[in-house]
């Protein structure tokens, strides 16, 4: 075999060597953007939890500039905005979530949450029933479309979706829907069932003012 040719053949499997030597070394190199990207996300959930806000924005802003498809990134920056009640932010966050991932269960949720605020209850409702869609065991889903069916007037609805999360989640994570069911059943003409959820949401810790859904045309 000519020395040329097999000088040739030893290039190329060089060259292949090579080229297979940087592809394993960038994808390697882009998993560990993404692992430092995730745990500045944790920490940031961390710090949230304190409510130390603007070190958790922090948190959140690097782990997106490491790794922009971080969905969880988006989800927590809307915890944060709606924490501040910045829910324009927490929408625009959520909405970013969801389009990098429309498997995202808290995106849907985060979305209802700020849309209930900015007092948008049907696109709520369908935000919610997306997330359960998705997973039905998602227990703070069916909880925030009791919240927008109450707002839009249909009290049984409300009341059905409200006591399923009551029943499934934790004491501190249910005190609003209690207050909610309580004022579902006030509306309803149920005074003693509204009296008893409002005093359970009140030994919960929540602080609540009376409320009343929109009215329906």
């Amino acid at each position: 075999m000519p020395k040329l040719f097999l000088s040739f053949i030893s290039l190329a499997l060089i060259i292949c060597t090579t080229l297979c030597s940087c592809s394993y070394r960038g994808e390697s190199h882009v998993k560990a953007l993404k692992e430092t990207a995730q745990s500045m996300v944790e920490k940031g959930s961390k710090l949230l939890s304190e409510r130390k806000y603007d070190e958790a924005a922090q948190m959140f802003q690097r782990a997106l500039e490491l790794d922009p498809r971080n969905d969880n990134a988006y989800v927590f920056k809307s915890n944060l905005h709606l924490q501040k009640n910045e829910n324009e932010q927490a929408l625009a966050d959520a909405t970013a979530a969801l389009k990098l991932n429309k498997d995202n269960v808290f995106g849907y949720v985060n979305r209802a949450c700020a849309l209930i605020n900015l007092k948008q209850y049907e696109p709520a409702m369908v935000d919610c029933s997306k997330a359960i869609e998705k997973d039905p065991t998602f227990y703070s889903a069916f909880g925030n479309r009791g919240v927008a069916l109450f707002y839009l007037g249909e009290h049984k609805e409300a009341v059905r979706d409200l006591t399923i999360a009551i029943q499934k989640l934790k004491d501190k994570d249910a005190a609003q829907f209690y207050f909610v069911r309580s004022q579902c059943f006030r509306e309803m003409g149920k005074e003693k069932l509204s009296a008893s959820d409002k005093a359970k949401s009140r030994e919960l810790g929540y602080n609540f003012t009376e409320i009343k859904p929109q009215e329906t045309k």
